[in-house]
């Protein structure tokens, strides 16, 4: 809480002229760095047929869309919490986009009914997250995927359709 006891109100700051479609939305995390690869990822998003939510790309700071993923709709939002940051560990491989999730659901609490959080590094291999968007939560607010690669690092380096094993 901030002094006098009152919680920081976060905002979101949205590109120019965006106008929200859906009760859902899918958010690309990731820091000016990133941004190419956030593009990839929130094109194959916005390019699913028939799809229930809008795309963003949210970074702790404002960053400029090129005019590709404007054009498809997608949208930019950054989010930040300077109150929060000084506590965060941040090195080489943690910038404050691996925090995302936490600014963007303060500053965006109430404008979706659901909100996807994705790392910029993501491989959507089916591309419709749909069905993360309407899952049963039983009432949480927040729910996390594990990456296979952190919960078993051998399957990473086996490849799709190999045993696995070295005749």
């Amino acid at each position: 809480p901030a002094a006098g006891g009152k919680a920081a109100t976060m905002t979101a700051t949205l590109s120019p002229g965006f106008r929200q479609g859906f009760d859902g939305a899918v958010i690309v995390a990731c820091d000016a760095n990133y941004l190419p690869y956030a593009g990839v990822a929130a094109a194959q998003l916005a390019a699913v047929p028939g799809r229930g939510y809008d795309v963003l790309i949210g970074s702790p700071d404002p960053l400029d869309l090129p005019e590709a993923l404007a054009a498809q709709g997608i949208c930019h939002v950054a989010a930040r919490n300077p109150a929060l940051e000084t506590a965060l560990p941040l090195d080489a491989r943690r910038s404050l986009a691996t925090y995302m999730e936490i600014f963007l659901g303060a500053a965006l609490h109430g404008r979706w009914r659901r909100i996807l959080v994705l790392d910029s590094d993501i491989l959507l291999e089916r591309g419709d997250p749909s069905g993360l968007l309407c899952a049963d939560m039983r009432g949480r607010a927040v729910a996390a995927v594990r990456s296979p690669c952190s919960a078993n690092p051998a399957s990473c380096t086996t490849r799709r359709g190999s045993s696995g094993s070295s005749d």
